[in-house]
């Protein structure tokens, strides 16, 4: 196989590169406001919430290993959910954001590549494929509901109930539902900001997609481990390791992109 299929490609960033930068990096700015940051950090400390809930539990209370695992399908179906109604109520802003989206990466490509004292910048991060909002709820409700449906399923015929936990501990249940207040809040914010709240014409949180191809990868995770309770355990650790890990890499990335957010507020105020 030739490995130079799998070598990051760089491109120089030339004159038409940097005349699209400059004429194209104030519209992108004004898309992450103050607010688009705490939507973002509201969205990863939902990540990080329900891993380390759930690790803390599966190791250290003993709780269900069942009852984790409907705590991360609740969390999946509300985020899903939420997306759902960012298409349905945001569709403007939604248009507007996939729109300019192509254009916004190779801005802030380019930014983090000059914060940097470089002057090349990777291919694919300026000639980007793009995807709207209904492919990525399409990705989510075939690969995301159909991995739900076999898990369900699956769990059913070994004798795993996902439902029996919260019915008979009240723990569960008070969990549960601070996990969906939390969420219902979380989401009920973003929409408001984004109709009444002023932020009509910021950027959109907008994940559809990823919960679909994370779910349908649990459902591996958790078809090979139905033989026993233990098994189930070891997986949802494994599993809720790994999202957070995924939680601690985003928390990271938003250092970073923040630091490029500030050197580009200040190139701007200093080329006037």
């Amino acid at each position: 196989m030739d490995s130079r299929k799998h070598e990051i490609r760089m491109v120089p960033i030339d004159a038409a590169m940097r005349e699209r930068f400059e004429r194209n990096a104030p519209a992108a700015l004004a898309r992450r406001p103050a607010s688009w940051f705490v939507e973002a950090w509201l969205g990863t400390g939902e990540l990080l919430l329900v891993a380390t809930v759930s690790l803390v539990g599966l190791l250290l209370l003993g709780w269900s290993a069942a009852a984790m695992l409907g705590l991360l399908l609740v969390s999946a179906a509300i985020g899903f959910c939420g997306d759902f109604l960012k298409g349905l109520l945001l569709r403007r802003q939604l248009a507007q954001h996939f729109q300019a989206l192509h254009q916004d990466i190779e801005v802030w490509a380019v930014a983090s590549v000059l914060l940097e004292g470089k002057d090349e910048v990777r291919a694919d991060h300026v000639r980007s494929a793009q995807m709207g909002a209904g492919c990525g709820l399409m990705l989510d409700l075939c690969f995301g509901g159909m991995a739900v449906v076999a898990m369900v399923v699956v769990l059913h015929r070994g004798g795993i109930s996902l439902v029996e936990p919260f019915v008979h501990d009240a723990t569960m249940r008070n969990l549960l539902l601070g996990l969906v207040a939390f969420q219902v809040a979380s989401l009920s914010w973003q929409l408001f900001e984004h109709t009444l709240g002023g932020r009509a014409n910021s950027a959109v949180q907008f994940q559809a997609g990823g919960r679909g191809i994370g779910l349908f990868l649990l459902m591996f995770i958790v078809l090979f481990a139905v033989d026993d309770g233990g098994s189930l355990r070891t997986a949802l650790v494994v599993a809720n390791g790994a999202l957070l890990g995924l939680g601690l890499v985003a928390v990271f990335g938003m250092g970073l992109v923040r630091r490029e957010t500030q050197w580009l507020r200040a190139h701007l105020r200093a080329r006037r």
